[in-house]
């Protein structure tokens, strides 16, 4: 009986690791305001597909299909660098389009990579706002690593900064991002690098929402699916419940099904499936950035696939009234992904 206890606690303690293991950094609320606004998120990648390794640019092409769905994994990955400045090795750009008079409330930097986990230049990278001739180094607030995937000089990792001040000076137009910390190169997982902006904006043309950022990090594919409870939501009392959610992944493949997020009031044992358009309830992590079922191809290089990086809002009015709490459910079937950053808009 001695051992059978023993090994019972064993087997419960080593399913206790494998359930933090999933979580990397915990997630947590960034942001939170009640008002008249949205939160928006844009964003590209900087890297994609070229066989020879080659750097891609305007007049260097990809050497694959960049609106279909092909894998970044077992396939030749190289940086991306279109901002015409011999400074970067490698950049991207996106559009950030507010409503005119809009303010700023909130904005966040988000920025993904494979990189040896010594590498302290992780950490930095380098943006461009509109309006500017040159680049402004930023630093993150907080950086995590994924240990159990790629290789010890390779690990994924994601990094966060809060642009607050620099975007509710820029507003909108054209933000490039460059000088990513990232390794090229094939193998199974597959080499990838991007970066997101996420903006909350108050208007008084908008509905009055409650707006909220969570972010953290975690690792999911067929054997670790993770469950996060986000809180402090709010859905009215009465009526129909509109509610807008957005995430930022890393890693998802629009050539590997099996991969949902679900959603359900804390407490309930009904998931629903997220989808739209863009986003299939069975392969909903797919490289793509978009926006209420639409591409969202206002930036450079635009290309569909952007090979392991999603950024993307869908609508979602199924909430029930008087919603506190909500449960978020990543599983996998065969895809591997890492989520960072989730986002809520919900009607007042």
């Amino acid at each position: 009986m001695r051992y059978v206890r023993l090994g019972l606690v064993l087997s419960i303690l080593s399913f206790l690791g494998l359930a933090q293991a999933q979580v990397v950094r915990s997630f947590q609320e960034a942001f939170r305001v009640e008002t008249t606004g949205d939160i928006l998120i844009v964003g590209n990648t900087l890297m994609t597909c070229r066989s020879n390794g080659q750097t891609v640019t305007p007049s260097r092409p990809p050497t694959c299909d960049t609106n279909n769905q092909n894998l970044n994994n077992g396939q030749q990955m190289a940086f991306v660098d279109f901002d015409n400045d011999s400074s970067t090795s490698n950049s991207s750009s996106s559009f950030l389009s507010l409503p005119s008079g809009a303010q700023v409330l909130w904005a966040g930097l988000y920025w993904g990579a494979r990189a040896d986990p010594n590498n302290a230049n992780r950490s930095q990278i380098r943006i461009r706002p509109p309006g500017s001739p040159t680049y402004q180094p930023v630093t993150a607030d907080w950086i995590a690593t994924i240990t159990d995937r790629g290789d010890t000089t390779s690990r994924p990792y994601a990094a966060f900064k809060d642009v607050t001040s620099l975007v509710q000076s820029a507003g909108s137009g054209e933000y490039w991002v460059a000088n990513i910390t990232g390794l090229t190169g094939s193998d199974s997982l597959g080499y990838y690098a991007g970066w997101s902006l996420v903006v909350a904006y108050q208007h008084p043309a908008e509905p009055f929402r409650r707006l909220q950022v969570f972010h953290g990090l975690a690792s999911v594919n067929s054997t670790n699916n993770v469950t996060i409870t986000v809180s402090g939501l709010l859905t009215p009392l009465v009526g129909t419940v509109e509610a807008r959610v957005g995430a930022v992944a890393w890693e998802g493949d629009g050539g590997i099904s099996g991969d949902h997020l679900q959603i359900r009031p804390t407490g309930s044992l009904a998931w629903a499936d997220l989808s739209d358009a863009v986003n299939p309830s069975s392969n909903f992590f797919n490289s793509t950035i978009s926006r209420l079922g639409q591409h969202y191809l206002n930036r450079n290089p635009a290309y569909r696939n952007t090979f392991a990086l999603d950024a993307d809002v869908v609508q979602y009015n199924n909430l029930p009234n008087g919603t506190t709490a909500v449960d978020l459910q990543f599983t996998s079937t065969q895809d591997t992904y890492f989520p960072q950053a989730l986002t809520f808009a919900i009607n007042l």
